[in-house]
């Protein structure tokens, strides 16, 4: 009987093993699953904070490009401020300059007498003839002339 009894114990064991080896495999495949989806949300964050980043590189290179735009807004402002300023300065020295050479203006020094020579018609100045009837008489009446 003894001998039965061992029997009975190693296939307990053998059953007993192979439970608790479907039990090792099952925490296994469920510590894998875990660290895959460890895994999938870690590469979910990652790509997230890769997405934030680059949204705040591409806010920051637009707010760079906007600060050089206005920078090169206000140079080319100031140096068409400057074109104006050296125009303005040029003016004043000619209305200086104008001023000096002729200190006072009156009405008759800006009277213009010029002189003009006497009119020439040329050969339309001469008197036409006056008309002659004859030149514009109608024709005198022809045809059939009635007897009375």
């Amino acid at each position: 009987m003894a001998v039965a009894g061992v029997g009975v114990a190693k296939r307990q064991g053998l059953w007993a093993e192979i439970q608790q080896e479907r039990a090792r495999q099952a925490r296994h495949r469920e510590r894998q699953f875990r660290e895959f989806r460890q895994a999938e949300a870690r590469a979910a964050r990652d790509a997230a904070k890769a997405d934030r980043d680059r949204k705040r590189q591409a806010a920051s290179d637009e707010r760079e490009r906007t600060k050089l735009y206005v920078e090169d807004r206000k140079a080319e402002a100031a140096a068409m401020a400057e074109d104006v300023r050296a125009c303005i300065a040029e003016l004043d020295g000619l209305l200086k300059a104008g001023i000096r050479e002729r200190p006072v203006v009156t009405f008759p020094s800006l009277r213009r007498t010029d002189s003009y020579p006497a009119f020439d018609a040329g050969h339309w100045g001469k008197q036409l003839p006056p008309p002659v009837w004859e030149d514009f008489a109608p024709a005198e009446p022809s045809g059939l002339v009635l007897q009375p």
